[in-house]
């Protein structure tokens, strides 16, 4: 039991760390940690924590842009293909079991749809895999000629072309932030910037929105060439040459391309199989005709200059060492976090000492061991960086208990904005009114900004740039619910899923919560909204904030005539993403659900996809509805 509460608490630590924009670790290693809770406690608490959403004009995508299952080394990958030809395509001889390759670009995946005419019709991210959101500056690329504005194909429905946006290797940054999170910001911009003609895009893929929707993967290479795109070619190998052409990958290919690259992608050239493939196999996460191939992680040494300590809007400090500049796979690294007060001590790092970094899966880099050791003990602060506050240990990390701490204000108003999707004001901005004015929390933030006040603090800054920061605000007020205002909050870990299942919806809910006496037999949720609310500092901050945006506030009516079905979906929705369909899904009061198990009552499918969840529907006789039949109450 000890130690299901102490991953808990680190994956919280973690998690928080996360979506603060100061992750602790990377993806790979979270996942593990998830997994190994999953296996101790399934049914945990922690697994009904949320994450964060995308905001834009949204697509949904006619045919899903699903991730691939991935394998780090040569010897896996050729097994997969073994496994591909022994099942489907076991008439030919292993002499002649061949596959494509191309590089795995680490960019922003998008897609771009043309008209039955040839004409861009529009063009967007790949989101979370079924709705992505529409970007709207392709002009500007068409007139860089990174894509053509019209294609010589005509159809009845239109044609996909899909593939990656990236920036190339010249474009570094000086920090350590990788090129596909600044490409990220530059996609997500609604105004076009100089950034913006910094972009290229390199297609992979063609789909067909009549009749078969794959194209065969020889004549991929061949349509976008003569259409015009910047492709690079699929190659076709034996698989015994999987090994041979990894190698040169990593000692030659990726150091030689423009863009930066996450390793190779294997496809498996029978397309006329690749239905048959994703009907056996889970197509939650991704398709399983191709395989990615990583590269194993890279890492070099460097020393210590400092360490800085940064305040989380919960309190945590935050250690995060800057380093000198090293640089691993096209990327410069002048900084990483360490976790946590107790891991500084347990590996004795400090000014001066000579660490070991890791960019495992190129992504977020890590200390791995430390070389050398500092000449000087390590300090460990006892006050808060912030307010000079005394700090308290809370198992391995320091805390803050200031609740007016200015760095904790800070860090509460970027994760406001954040909620918010008032996306466009950095932590610099918001540095500067919050010591200018003595900002004490996010209704101070707001009226500071809607009387413009702040204005007088950039005074040699552009009239537009100070109306934009008017402009983001101000627009973060539209359509504001009581659940937003609550998930808002910055409760620890307390996410709009978490307050559903509690059936807390507004301001009254909350504050009425039960109160149980037996606090050790409370679920963690629990226990952390109880004690939250037994602060009165917490109280007068949850009055002010309702008193303040309650005239915004727009709730919708709660339908809730459901009987609490478990509710799975498949397949796209006119008019509705899926974040809309899992909402109507719980204000019937039914509950929406991943996946599809014998406990499942109902799989909501409008467009005949026959994937997946519906082949299992069908194995379990479970009934397959339309959603105006389940609007209906059939």
């Amino acid at each position: 039991m000890d130690e299901i509460k102490k991953l808990v608490s680190y994956l919280i630590t973690c998690r928080e760390a996360y979506y603060d924009g100061n992750p602790i670790i990377d993806d790979e290693e979270f996942d593990s940690l998830e997994n190994k809770l999953y296996i101790l406690d399934k049914n945990n608490e922690y697994f009904k924590l949320v994450g964060s959403k995308e905001d834009g004009e949204k697509v949904t995508h006619r045919f899903p842009m699903l991730s691939m299952q991935k394998v780090k080394n040569a010897d896996d990958a050729e097994n997969w293909i073994f496994k591909m030809y022994s099942r489907y395509k076991n008439d030919i001889p292993q002499s002649e079991w061949i596959c494509y390759w191309e590089p795995k670009i680490d960019g922003v995946s998008g897609t771009i749809k043309y008209d039955k005419d040839g004409k861009i019709e529009y063009m967007a991210t790949r989101g979370k895999g079924l709705v992505g959101v529409k970007i709207p500056f392709y002009q500007v690329l068409i007139k860089n000629k990174i894509i053509p504005g019209k294609i010589p194909y005509k159809s009845k429905n239109g044609i996909e072309i899909r593939g990656e946006f990236y920036l190339p290797k010249g474009t570094n940054s000086e920090d350590s932030t990788v090129l596909r999170n600044i490409t990220s910001g530059i996609i997500k911009r609604k105004e076009v910037s100089e950034e913006t003609n910094l972009l290229k895009f390199i297609a992979y893929n063609v789909l067909f929105h009549d009749g078969e929707e794959y194209c065969e993967l020889n004549l991929i290479n061949k349509y976008l060439k003569e259409w015009g795109f910047i492709y690079f070619e699929k190659k076709m190998i034996h698989f015994e040459d999987i090994k041979k052409v990894y190698i040169d990958y990593l000692n030659k290919y990726r150091d030689e391309w423009e863009f930066i690259t996450d390793g190779l992608v294997l496809t498996f050239p029978f397309v006329d199989k690749y239905k048959l493939i994703d009907s056996e196999y889970s197509t939650e996460h991704h398709h399983n005709f191709n395989m990615a191939l990583k590269p194993p992680a890279q890492y070099t040494y460097t020393s210590i200059k400092a360490i800085e300590w940064n305040v989380s809007r919960h309190g945590n400090l935050i250690p995060v060492a800057i380093l000198d500049k090293v640089n691993i796979n096209n990327t410069n690294i002048t900084k990483v976090a360490l976790v946590s007060a107790a891991f500084i001590e347990k590996k004795k790092i400090g000014r001066g000492s000579t660490v070991k970094i890791e960019r495992a899966n190129d992504v977020i880099p890590h200390i791995l061991e430390v070389a050398e050791f500092p000449k000087v003990k390590v300090r460990i602060p006892d006050k808060c960086p912030s307010c000079d506050s005394d700090l308290i240990r809370e198992g391995d990390n320091l805390v803050c208990l200031n609740l007016k701490c200015k760095g904790r204000v800070k860090s509460e108003i970027l994760f406001w904005l954040e909620m918010m999707n008032a996306k466009g004001i950095g932590e610099a901005t918001i540095s500067k009114i919050v010591d200018k004015y003595k900002i004490k929390d996010i209704v101070d933030f707001y009226e500071t900004v809607l009387n413009r006040k702040y204005e007088e603090l950039f005074s040699e800054t552009s009239s537009k740039t100070k109306d934009n920061i008017y402009s983001i605000i101000k627009n973060s007020l539209k359509n504001i619910t009581s659940l937003d205002l609550l998930s808002s909050l910055g409760i620890q870990s307390i996410g709009p899923k978490v307050f559903k299942k509690l059936n807390i919806y507004t301001k009254e809910d909350l504050l009425n919560f039960p109160n149980k006496k037996d606090k050790n037999n409370l679920y963690i949720v629990e226990q952390i909204i109880i004690k939250w609310l037994s602060n009165k500092f917490n109280i007068n901050k949850l009055d002010k904030i309702f008193n303040y945006f309650s005239k915004y506030i727009k709730d919708s009516k709660v339908i809730n005539d459901g009987d609490g079905k478990n509710i799975c979906v498949t397949g796209s929705f006119d008019n509705y993403s899926r974040k809309d369909i899992e909402k109507l899904i719980e204000e019937k009061g039914d509950n929406f659900v991943n996946t599809v198990t014998k406990n499942t009552d109902y799989l909501l499918n409008n467009d005949n996809v026959k994937l997946g969840k519906y082949n299992k529907a069908l194995e379990l006789n479970i009934p397959i509805i339309t959603l105006e039949q389940y609007l209906k109450g059939v």
